[in-house]
């Protein structure tokens, strides 16, 4: 894997290397673009996924392997005692003979990718015995012998089709690897989002409780000098509390929320444990064109899981090809063309041979076919229901596909106008604090009522912030139905 930047790459590992070495209060400030580049490098799914297709090369490899030729190497001793014959006039038996031969065959057997099997053998023998008047005979061959099926496996075999197979096998291994680089990019997105959105919730939960002290100090102030009652101070005590409360609550949600992202962008989840990340992007609420059909086309065309089923039903195609072939009858052509030589010595009877003096040759067609047949039909029919099968779910899946980038659209939509409607509500709220402040000053208001709005405000704030971080998790969530999440990022990613 290589990204688009060379310099990011080394930039990342010095900024790794620095989180392992830094102290237990160390700031961090990272952009959603750094996040991403360093769970493309140390995030443990990616890292798991992405042994799948190298483990798929291999089995790719392995396939290609059946047309790995053979070298056979033979040394045969045989003895053969020949009874002879019985003389029918004298009732004794003549013609015996007691022999040896010592044979030595070097051979190259192999498969061609066309399903023709071949076999060149030289055959050495020496023959001794009562037969032999001199002390020895030499004999030698060499042959050349090709078998060529006419129908079953003729079209394919088991070797094509498991290399076909694996051929498959590898593309589909490796868009689950860019399936879950997908997710884990939209994974750090939504929990970037998320870490932003608690570090601004901590903020708006600061301002918060600095109001509700500043008007805790003033309320003091008023009931010393007897202006208000004993029990408005009680009140702005509570509130004060509150607010403190809240504080605490955002800052323990603030810490799940960067341990959830440190899980994401390391493999080493120590050497992070004690920094603070601190989000350097601001999230804004920008329109964006938000139209059915066009991610409808995309998901459709670029969906890594869809890609995948349609890989699978062509892989049920190969073996619906297969098992179609395999319900033929075998009829095999072969043939066998070779010379022989014979000689006093090995050198005389090979001299034989690289003259042609001796040729030999034969042809037939074997025709097989089992009775019933009924492994090769059943094979076939179970095929055809798989492939079936295969259909219907990639039909299911595209259709669930259309349903969830739809769903994805729709969402997005809503989360603009309602982050648009947070905005207001919180311009509102201020405009109705500050203007109720006035009033209590002015003594035509409450401290209660101040307190409501000041929690109000309090409410408008985190809810804009919600509907923001929503937003932007919603857009993120339809790029990941699209399959455009590495398009919309601006990632490069290579399997190799």
């Amino acid at each position: 894997m290589r990204f688009n930047t060379t310099i990011a790459a080394v930039f990342f590992a010095s900024v790794l290397s620095a989180w392992a070495q830094a102290p237990a209060a160390t700031n961090w400030l990272v952009s959603l673009d750094d996040c991403l580049h360093l769970a493309l490098r140390n995030n443990l799914s990616v890292q798991i996924e992405r042994r799948g297709p190298a483990a798929a090369r291999f089995t790719l490899e392995g396939a290609y392997g059946a047309y790995d030729p053979s070298l056979v190497l033979s040394n045969k001793v045989s003895y053969f005692d020949n009874p002879g014959r019985i003389d029918s006039f004298t009732g004794f038996t003549s013609g015996t003979s007691q022999n040896w031969t010592e044979s030595y065959g070097p051979g190259v057997r192999g498969l061609l990718p066309w399903g023709t099997t071949y076999d060149v053998s030289a055959n050495f023998y020496r023959d001794t015995g009562t037969s032999y008047s001199s002390s020895a005979q030499y004999r030698d061959s060499l042959s050349f012998t090709l078998i060529q099926p006419l129908m079953k496996n003729s079209e394919v075999d088991s070797s094509r089709y498991a290399l076909q197979l694996a051929k498959k096998d590898l593309k589909i291994s490796e868009l689950a690897f860019l399936s879950k680089v997908h997710q884990v990019v939209a994974a750090v997105q939504l929990s970037y989002y998320e870490l932003v959105y608690a570090q601004e919730n901590i903020r708006v939960y600061q301002k918060s409780l600095e109001l509700a002290e500043q008007f805790l100090a003033e309320t003091r102030k008023k009931v010393e000098v007897g202006v208000l009652a004993p029990l408005e101070e009680k009140l702005a005590e509570s509130q004060a509390a509150t607010r403190k409360a809240e504080l605490i609550g955002a800052q323990r949600e603030l810490e799940a929320k960067e341990n959830a992202l440190k899980n994401l962008l390391t493999a080493d989840f120590v050497a992070l444990a004690g920094a603070r990340l601190q989000p350097a992007d601001v999230l804004v609420a920008l329109p964006t064109l938000l139209e059915s059909q066009p991610s409808w086309e995309r998901g459709l065309a670029k969906r890594p899981e869809l890609l995948q089923a349609r890989l699978d039903l062509e892989r049920q195609d190969l073996s619906l090809r297969y098992f179609k072939n395999q319900r033929l009858p075998q009829l095999d052509l072969v043939g066998t063309y070779g010379h022989s030589g014979l000689g006093g010595n090995f050198g005389n009877g090979f001299d034989d041979i690289t003259h042609g003096r001796h040729p030999f040759y034969s042809y037939a067609l074997m025709f097989t076919y089992p009775l019933g047949n009924r492994t090769a039909r059943a094979n076939h029919e179970a095929t055809k229901v798989a492939k079936e099968r295969s259909l219907l779910q990639l039909k299911k899946l595209e259709q669930d596909v259309l349903v969830e980038i739809d769903d994805a659209v729709k969402l997005a939509r809503s989360d603009f106008e309602r982050s648009d409607a947070t905005r207001k509500a919180r311009q509102f709220a201020e405009a109705a604090l500050e203007a109720e402040q006035k009033k209590l000053e002015a003594g035509k208001s409450t401290s209660f009522v101040v307190l409501q709005l000041q929690r109000d405000l309090t409410t408008a704030r985190s809810a804009e912030m919600r509907a923001v971080a929503d937003y932007h998790k919603a857009l993120a969530r339809l790029a990941l139905s699209e399959g455009t999440v590495l398009e919309r990022n601006k990632l490069t990613v290579e399997i190799k």
